[in-house]
């Protein structure tokens, strides 16, 4: 889960959706998630243009994009061919 929280506010506090980033993969189960996060980075140039938000997870060998400000996974995958590490179906 990717979650945003605010220290002062929790109201602030949100969790970002992976369903569109699942119903690519094909898996649209509801308590699907992508495993742990182990790094992340993000750029705030023309954020509004495209996913600006990069993440790796735990034994995956792919990379996948988010938009930071709609808080929505992208159906982009970034991977490469000699990325070793189990992917989720794509």
């Amino acid at each position: 889960t990717m979650r945003t929280f605010n220290t002062a506010i929790d109201t602030q506090n949100r969790e970002f959706s992976q369903l569109p980033l699942l119903k690519k993969l094909g898996l649209s189960q509801r308590n699907l998630r992508l495993p742990d996060c182990v790094g992340f980075d993000v750029a705030e140039s023309r954020e509004r243009d495209w996913g600006n938000l990069v993440t790796i997870h735990r034994g995956q060998s792919a990379a996948y994009v988010w938009n930071y400000k709609n808080r929505v996974a992208t159906e982009t995958i970034l991977s490469q061919s000699h990325w070793k590490g189990n992917n989720l179906r794509h």
